[in-house]
């Protein structure tokens, strides 16, 4: 069952981590014009249980997320995150993630290469990035001093 769970979660946090992850995904975007950069969405908290029908939530969240946003588990790509602000956000995992163990994380799962493939909140990129920890019975969080970044 660990590892079943933990393979969900690796192809779902892959696509989630790809958006909210502790390393700059593009900084911003701006018109010719040299209008204002639009700077990128960031996630500073991840929890829950990564099982059928429970709820994770993403929390500190920059942008007009409304600072928060809710994922049904178990993590499966492609995936949709609702914002507090009523908007969404569909990411897909990439399947290279890197999953490692160290002595804060059984089991850490870092995404460099997840996307957007829909949204309807201003400011979410095409990138997803993250990395992610999940310990022995599916809790998910995020290592201290990083975010998601989508």
């Amino acid at each position: 069952m660990q590892r079943l769970t933990a393979g969900l979660l690796t192809a779902s946090l892959a696509g989630l981590m790809a958006a909210c992850s502790g390393s700059p995904g593009p900084s911003s975007s701006s018109s010719e014009t040299g209008s204002e950069a639009i700077p990128t969405v960031t996630c500073h908290s991840v929890s829950g249980t990564n099982d059928v029908g429970q709820k994770l939530t993403l929390a500190g969240c920059s942008g007009p997320t409304g600072g928060s946003g809710t994922v049904l588990g178990p993590f499966a790509s492609p995936t949709v995150i609702h914002w507090a602000s009523g908007g969404t956000t569909q990411v897909v995992f990439d399947s290279n993630t890197q999953v490692t163990d160290n002595p804060s994380c059984p089991t850490q799962l870092t995404a460099t290469g997840g996307r957007v493939l829909s949204t309807s909140v201003h400011g979410i990129t095409g990138n997803v990035r993250g990395v992610i920890c999940i310990d022995s019975t599916g809790t998910i969080s995020l290592p201290p001093g990083t975010t998601l970044t989508f």
